[in-house]
């Protein structure tokens, strides 16, 4: 579905505030989109399964996905992976510590010492967040 530009931007006011949560959901990992480009990016999912404007998932990290597929290929940073090792913290709660690279670091504006979490993804992947910065 190719819409204009005038219908876009009446898509991106009807749905301001799924625009809000989707800026919100890309925030985190420093992703940069335009709310025209995430209406052309949802419209294009939406239209995938035949279907008009869908509403966005409950689960942060199925929206993140869905996101990171549909946007410009300019913008996706979903391409970009890294090998980390997981290991025990040793102290028997169960925690695990996980090295990240100096850039991702940088880039997210995190610290050490930032806790995190992590979900599953679908291809097998691994989403981690700081904790608090999720959707």
């Amino acid at each position: 579905m190719t819409l204009t530009l005038k219908e876009r931007l009446a898509l991106a006011q009807q749905f301001s505030h799924h625009i809000v949560r989707m800026q919100k959901c890309l925030q985190p990992g420093g992703h940069r989109i335009t709310d025209d480009e995430l209406v052309k990016a949802w419209t294009t999912y939406s239209s995938e399964i035949c279907a008009g404007w869908l509403t966005l998932p409950d689960n942060y990290a199925e929206l993140l996905d869905i996101l990171l597929q549909h946007m410009p290929k300019s913008k996706n940073l979903y391409g970009r992976r890294w090998l980390v090792k997981v290991k025990d913290a040793g102290d028997g709660t169960g925690d695990l510590i996980i090295r990240l690279p100096i850039e991702v670091v940088k880039k997210l504006g995190w610290t050490e010492g930032d806790e995190v979490t992590w979900s599953h993804i679908d291809g097998g992947g691994i989403m981690v967040l700081r904790a608090g910065d999720g959707g």
